[in-house]
């Protein structure tokens, strides 16, 4: 994929910048309740999926001219090239679960990643502060037998959960996460595993090159905009826990989710 440079990497930041703002501008006003305001930005974003010209206006702008977004089956194949998201999987999911393992997602959405995880493990938890994703989640992965659906009022796993879990992750989640809350699912993560247990975060990241043109494009914080954090900050807040970092990952123009964000899987002692 060649690399964007210039006028062409503002033209690309711009328009992400409005990926998620053409249906809730209504919702503007600074959101003093983070999850609140993600419970209904993304229930209002499920209810508009099924338009095609929706889709089409949340699509990545790198995405080729003949691209049909009425074609999309899951929702969130929107955004981003199906070559970004396997470059994640094949990297920090992957080699990282076992088919005996019991794993979560947080944050599920529509289910996108969900569908390539459920048939690996033995058991898929999906988590999401939206109901209307978790019913696209719910036909996203209707064949599967071995995933459950959780409703989650706030930045806490059932607790009935804690120690349990092999691996747990959230793709694509924090972006919309103010530094408090990814705080906070961050804590669960570790209460949610089990030792020797593993997580995955994923975070934009100020010092990736995408990271940095984004950030440097906003004018101030929102939730659709995405709040930007660093490696270090990252790793701050897990130094505060007793999860151990594995494998992190490097800007790399070649994947979207490499050059703009930073993902690292930890391990729980044991």
């Amino acid at each position: 994929m060649p690399s964007m440079q210039g006028k062409p990497l503002r033209l690309a930041v711009a328009r992400a910048r409005r990926r998620l703002r053409t249906a809730w501008t209504r919702f503007r006003p600074f959101p003093r309740d983070n999850v609140a305001y993600n419970r209904r930005l993304w229930d209002l974003y499920s209810r508009n999926w099924d338009d095609p010209r929706f889709r089409k206006d949340q699509l990545d702008p790198r995405a080729p001219a003949s691209i049909d977004p009425g074609a999309f089956r899951v929702l969130g194949e929107e955004w981003s090239s199906q070559a970004a998201v396997d470059g994640v999987l094949d990297e920090f999911i992957y080699p990282f679960i076992a088919a005996d393992d019991v794993a979560a997602e947080i944050g599920v959405g529509g289910g996108r990643i969900a569908v390539r995880v459920a048939p690996k493990v033995a058991r898929l938890l999906c988590f999401d502060v939206s109901a209307k994703m978790l019913d696209r989640a719910r036909t996203a992965l209707s064949r599967h037998s071995n995933v459950e659906f959780i409703l989650l009022d706030g930045p806490r796993v059932p607790r009935e959960l804690a120690g349990r879990l092999d691996f747990i992750y959230a793709f694509d989640v924090f972006m919309h996460l103010d530094l408090h809350t990814m705080w906070k699912y961050v804590q669960e993560m570790s209460l949610a595993l089990r030792p020797g247990g593993r997580a995955l975060v994923h975070a934009p990241n100020l010092a990736a090159p995408a990271g940095w043109e984004m950030f440097a494009e906003q004018d101030s914080y929102s939730v659709e905009d995405g709040w930007f954090v660093s490696p270090e900050i990252v790793r701050a807040l897990v130094a505060h826990t007793d999860l151990i970092p594995l494998k992190e990952s490097h800007p790399d123009p070649s994947n979207l989710y490499f050059n703009r964000d930073y993902l690292v899987v930890l391990q729980k002692p044991g």
